[in-house]
Formats: C-alpha cells, structure tokens, sequence
C-alpha cells in the first residue's frame, strides 16, 4: 500500500466520504475527540506503521459502545482503502498476543515468578519487570552472554544440595561483604557444610573486632546479622559441590497475553502511544502522588517553550509562581499546578509532561514513587501490562539518517545517524550513530543503510508473570519441554 501524508488521508476521507451522512454522524456526536481519534487510528494503518494493533484495537472497542463513532468510522475505514477484514485481522491478533523469547544463564526453572524480578544479572535499563525479545537469535545471545558470566562468577559454579548456590534464597539474600566471602568459602576445596559455618564464625570474630573502632553501630550490627545468616545457612548444607562443566542456559518462548500497542513504548511521546496507553499516562500524570507540584513546575520552566518564549503569559505566570515560593508562599506551587491539572490539555504545562517520550515519563514516575519497581505497577495498575523499546541494533538505526558514503583501503562503508534517542530510563537523549560494515562498492554500503533504518524490532518488559504464558523451553540437549503452558517467571528480569 503506498504511504500518503494524515492530510492526504483525511482529504480521501473527505472526498469519499457521503457529505450528508458525515455531517450527521458529526452532529449526532458534540465531542469530537473519538472521530479524531479514529482518524488517528486509520492513519496509522495506512501510512505504515508496524503496530497498529493497540490503537485499531481502541477504535474497534469504541465502534461497539458508540453509534455514532462507529457510523464515521464505518465511512473514514473504507474511504481510507482500510477494510472491515483488516481491522478484524488486527483485533485478532491482538487477542493472540505477542510471541516473545527470554534467553538466560540459568537451566533448573520452568516457571517465572514476578517475585523474582531484579534477582537475575541483567541490568533492566529499560524498567523493572521481565524481560523478552522478539528476535530468536537476540534471546540465544542473551544465553550465550549469560552462561559465560555463570562461568566466572564463584556463587554460580558452587551447587548446594544439587542447586546452583545463586539460586538459594538463602544466599540470594544475603548482601555485601559476606555473601562474597561465603562464596569463596563454599569454592574452596573438600569444603562442607560443618566447616563451612566455622570457617564464617572465625571469620565474623576476626571482621568484627578489625571494624568495630571504625564503623558505626548500625553497620556493625547489620553485619552481624548478616553473618549470623550465612553460618545458619551453611550449618543446613548436606552437600557441596563444584561444576566444572559450564552451564548451556536455557531459551523460552512465550506468548505474551497484550497487543503491543497494550505497553508502553519507551522511544515515543504521547502523540505515538495507543489511545489505551495515553488515557493511563494521563491518568497517572494528573495525579499529584505521581507528578508533584514542584515537578510539574520545573518541567514547565525547563522546557524549550518557556526559553524560548520567556514572555508568554503561561511562562510569566509560572515564573512569578517560583518567586512566591521563594518568598516563602508555601501555597503558590499547589494553586499553579491545580490549575494546569484543572485545564488538562488546554495547559503547556501538562501537555508538556504527557509530550515527553515514555522514556522520559518512566523515569519521573520512577524518582517520585521511590523506585522503578512503584512505577511499574502504577502503570500495571493503570491498565498498562507492560513496557516495549527498540532492541539495540533498531535503537542505533531504525528511522536513522543516512548521513552518506566514505572510501577507506578499498572498502566502502555508510554511516547511519538517529536524532534524539535515549540509551535507557534515566540516560540522556543524543545522537546515534552505525557505521556498517564494509563492502566492495558503494552501492551495497548504501543499501545496507537503507534498508536498516527500515527495521524496527522491539524488546518487551512485562510486569506480570500472569500475563506470560510458556510454549516452549530448549537451548540444552534439545527440546526440554514442548507445549509447556504456565502462567506464572522465576528467573531475573535482565
């Protein structure tokens, strides 16, 4: 189907459209928003976008609970070149979900537990919750990544009791200097349980009267706790034993129970989520818990429509506001903000926090509820199962600018540049850049290029394990289990 611009689409809506019908279904409904929003919706589709289904979902629960909507969007769909059997296509494969992949280090767990989440050895840049790709090959790297750091790590070559001792809770809970002195414990030679929770109570006497003069009570005492905890813990061991063979990991395939336009996409700003998603985003932002006053304000003032419009009656407003706080008007940030929540997307404040990419949003969430793990399951109590971003190689070049061609050494390469990307919540927005590998004539540089920045492939963080459901799980002496449904991940949210 060829891309046409929203202008050209709503012109065919227009044009194709019967006047009479069109204007009476306009009449028959005095708020605007939900046909503007079909528009949105079929233009999305048409002009190409690759997940629609979130937003084609929205406008089809909105033909059923509205006639009115549904008779423009009966005339709009058609005139758009959308047709019915589309639309059906779309819904039902939102209702399949999204099939995903989780690879990792680990072998020994069929399930996957929420609980769990922040225990694994990823770093979760992009939210707390568990991680899946949609790329096969991206979760066996994952593997293969992962299985080599089990190798080197101490805690993940012992086994206890027939289990990596990583996988204990018992030691998972335990913290700093003594989970690190346990694991060399426990790796040492003809090691057992008995001496094991010796070798710690010497060690607990020698540590303690070495810091007892330099540290504080509180720590002392929280380090006596702690290794009070590991000698319990060894004194229960029966066995130890190390794996000297490397662990081969595990890759699951799942179906995730959403549409994609269900989550939140970190790399767009409000105007690029589903209408599902924008409603929980303008929920959450017109809650002072989640974005408080004095947010709100600094966000407004920081913003590149107050510097470059420092006149503006809105600006001038917000900028007198700041000087009765300082005045000592403890009021004056609460009354300016009820006031821009009272106006909702009349305000240039508000709007500017809902125009922020997903990104930007998370992480204010995140810094005002306490941590990544609140603002998850506020967006999860809102109605948003999950997060999606661009996986690393779509991060550095899809939707890019071919910035041209070079000769080096009788090679020739191209280089890709992405304008205003964040690495991750709470990294800075900047530049992209990719250069491609080389080849023989400029023409395959560029087109490698150019095809590129036409992929987008995305990663998923899910907040719930009740909305994964396993099919599968191999990587190891081939299929492990096939046709295995579960509905609950214990593994890391990497």
């Amino acid at each position: 189907m060829d891309r046409i611009t929203l202008g050209e689409l709503r012109q065919q809506i227009r044009d194709n459209s019967p006047r009479r019908k069109l204007q009476e279904a306009m009449a028959r409904n005095p708020r605007m928003a939900e046909q503007q929003e079909a528009m949105w919706g079929v233009g999305e589709l048409v002009l190409g976008f690759t997940e629609p289904a979130g937003t084609i979902m929205d406008i089809i629960d909105s033909f059923s609970s509205n006639p009115t909507t549904a008779a423009f969007g009966q005339l709009g769909i058609v005139a758009g070149g959308v047709s019915g059997r589309n639309l059906r296509k779309a819904k039902e494969a939102a209702d399949k979900g999204i099939l995903a992949f989780h690879g990792t280090g680990h072998e020994g767990f069929d399930k996957f537990d929420s609980s769990k989440i922040g225990t694994g050895e990823g770093g979760a840049a992009f939210g707390h919750g568990i991680y899946f790709t949609e790329q096969e090959k991206v979760a066996k790297e994952y593997r293969k990544q992962l299985t080599v750091n089990r190798v080197r790590r101490i805690d993940q070559k012992v086994f206890v009791d027939g289990k990596p001792v990583s996988e204990v809770d018992a030691y998972s809970d335990l913290i700093g200097p003594v989970k690190i002195q346990l694991a060399r414990v426990l790796s040492e030679p003809n090691i057992n349980g008995t001496t094991a929770s010796r070798f710690l109570e010497d060690a607990k006497a020698r540590f303690m009267e070495r810091v007892a003069k330099g540290e504080s009570a509180k720590t002392v005492e929280g380090l006596n706790k702690e290794y009070d905890r590991a000698i319990e813990f060894t004194k229960s061991i029966k066995k130890i034993s190390i794996n000297k063979k490397p662990p081969k990991g595990s890759i699951f395939k799942v179906n995730i129970k959403a549409g994609k336009g269900d989550l939140l996409d970190l790399d767009s700003p409000l105007s690029g989520q589903s209408n599902s998603v924008r409603k929980a985003i303008e929920k959450l932002a017109a809650d002072p818990k989640n974005i408080p006053d004095t947010v709100l304000l600094d966000i407004f003032l920081k913003s590149d429509y107050a510097r470059h419009f420092p006149n503006a009656a809105d600006v001038r407003q917000a900028a007198n506001t700041t000087l009765e706080i300082s005045a000592g008007n403890q009021t004056a940030a609460k009354q300016w903000a009820d006031k821009q929540r009272q106006l909702g997307k009349a305000s240039s404040a508000f709007n500017l926090v809902l125009n922020q990419n997903g990104s930007a949003f998370y992480a204010i969430l995140s810094r005002k509820l306490g941590s990544a793990k609140a603002a998850s399951e506020a967006l999860r109590e809102a109605g948003v199962p999950g997060i999606k971003y661009l996986d690393q190689m779509s991060r550095y070049r899809s939707g890019g600018e071919i910035l041209g061609t070079s000769h080096d050494a009788g090679k020739w390469t191209s280089k890709i540049r992405v304008q205003g990307r964040s690495g991750g919540v709470n990294m800075p927005v900047q530049d992209l850049f990719t250069t491609s590998p080389k080849f023989d004539t400029e023409d395959e540089a560029y087109e490698w290029a150019a095809e590129q920045v036409k992929v987008s492939t995305h990663n998923f963080v899910v907040f719930d394990d009740k909305t994964i459901d396993i099919l599968k799980k191999y990587g190891f002496a081939g299929l492990a289990s096939a046709g295995l449904v579960s509905r609950s991940v214990r593994d890391e949210g990497e």
